[in-house]
């Protein structure tokens, strides 16, 4: 919930227990350009509903891996806000990172933390 209230327009809404986890984001845009951002940083995390993200960790999940989480949210929260995204540049952004998703797909194989 830290990170919510640091971040307000790009973590709303927390919600969940455990693995079960999912937040909003002001506008689906926004939503989209943080989901890719963290799936470039090896996260598993998907859209859900209008501007909902779902956290998706693998079936092995550790407090090591929650700790790794939270550092990814972070530093993509942070790299974001600093961009100070609109809803058109968050649009742009979320374009922008797709060809780099898929070169981290192929250099790294599989999403999750290891």
């Amino acid at each position: 919930f830290e990170i919510e209230a640091k971040y307000p327009k790009l973590v709303q809404k927390v919600r969940g227990m455990g693995t079960f986890l999912s937040f909003s984001c002001e506008t689906a845009p926004i939503r989209d350009a943080l989901t890719l951002k963290l799936k470039s940083e090896g996260v598993n995390q998907g859209p859900c509903g209008d501007r909902s993200a779902r956290f998706r960790p693998t079936l092995y999940f550790e407090e090591k891996h929650a700790d790794m989480y939270c550092d990814a949210l972070e530093r993509v929260c942070k790299g974001i806000n600093e961009c100070k995204l609109g809803y058109r540049e968050s649009r742009l952004l979320a374009f922008h990172l797709k060809p780099q998703i898929s070169l981290n797909l192929s250099t790294h194989g599989v999403l999750g933390f290891w």
